[in-house]
């Protein structure tokens, strides 16, 4: 399992949620930099086998376990396909056990009578954190994720509020967003990768409204039958899904 951090994003903003003049010609060398480092990621061998075998793993335990193949055979058969999941109650029930423990984290100072105030009001804060973000909830989800495919994430950073009130978060992000730095060693992130990216699946629609002058673009990326050689780099790559339009 991996916990990663994140800059304040009122001291970070390098990226804006939408089109604006971070796209400009000045900042053109930064954009093909992080486009660079985009596709290291996502098209390292070692990484696009990971992203195959976890989703067999998650399909498999929610259910999804007979092959395309397997389907046309059984329906030629007039049988239906059935699937009896074995699997996902050893989940359930591994996850039920980890949860029920609840987790608390808890400081003791070397010296104990010296330190005691500080480490109980290091705990109280802790507690306070784990309360406000929903701990309980969010670490559940990577170590479900954790289980299954044998990486879970979890995000901590600093948010603001309206009136610019700092708050620490805690949350868990899907394993399959996530694409680090392919020559990362070390088993913390913070230690000596250099980046790490992070990418969403959004629907057709949704792009469109965020990118309306690609809209055609993104027409022809989930066409049923790709013939261009950038639809079948896009579907490869795990870019685009045709069947979900996505």
């Amino acid at each position: 399992y991996c916990i990663f951090k994140t800059r304040s994003p009122l001291k970070n903003r390098l990226l804006p949620k939408r089109r604006g003049s971070f796209l400009m010609e000045d900042n053109k060398d930064t954009l093909i930099d992080l486009q660079n480092k985009f596709k290291a990621s996502i098209e390292h061998e070692t990484w696009k086998t990971f992203i195959t075998n976890a989703t067999n793993d998650f399909e498999f335990k929610e259910g999804i376990q007979w092959s395309r193949l397997e389907l046309d055979t059984l329906q030629a058969r007039g049988q239906p396909p059935t699937v009896e999941n074995e699997i996902k109650p050893i989940f359930d029930r591994i996850l039920g056990m980890y949860k029920a423990k609840k987790t608390k984290i808890i400081y003791r100072g070397r010296n104990v009578a010296k330190d005691e105030t500080h480490s109980d009001t290091l705990s109280a804060l802790a507690l306070h954190i784990q309360q406000q973000s929903g701990y309980e909830f969010e670490e559940g989800d990577m170590f479900d994720d954790g289980n299954t495919c044998g990486f879970g994430c979890m995000e901590a950073s600093i948010s603001f509020n309206d009136d610019l009130t700092p708050q620490v978060t805690l949350k868990a992000e899907n394993a399959l967003n996530i694409f680090p730095d392919p020559n990362w060693k070390r088993y913390d992130w913070n230690e000596d990768a250099e980046y790490l990216c992070r990418a969403k699946w959004v629907s057709i629609k949704q792009a469109k409204q965020l990118y309306p002058e690609h809209a055609e673009e993104f027409e022809s990326y989930l066409n049923t039958n790709p013939v261009s050689n950038d639809s079948q780099t896009m579907e490869r790559n795990h870019l685009v899904d045709w069947r979900l339009k996505r």
